[in-house]
């Protein structure tokens, strides 16, 4: 699905927020250091997304799940 706006998803570094896609994830691409992602254990769909440490501007979380 193509948005029009991307979505905004708040982050910090307390607690991890999760992106779940539709299929398998085969690519993941952040803009800054400021966010850390990881593939969630146990399943090929949910990255885990959380910040590094506090920041205040804006990054990008990209993410292509598998196309059949």
């Amino acid at each position: 699905q193509a948005y029009r706006y991307r979505p905004v998803i708040a982050v910090n570094d307390n607690q991890q927020s999760h992106l779940i896609f539709p299929d398998k994830i085969m690519y993941v691409d952040y803009g800054t250091e400021d966010v850390e992602v990881v593939k969630a254990s146990g399943v090929d769909n949910i990255v885990a997304v959380r910040a590094s440490a506090p920041f205040s501007s804006e990054t990008n979380v990209d993410g292509i799940d598998k196309l059949d």
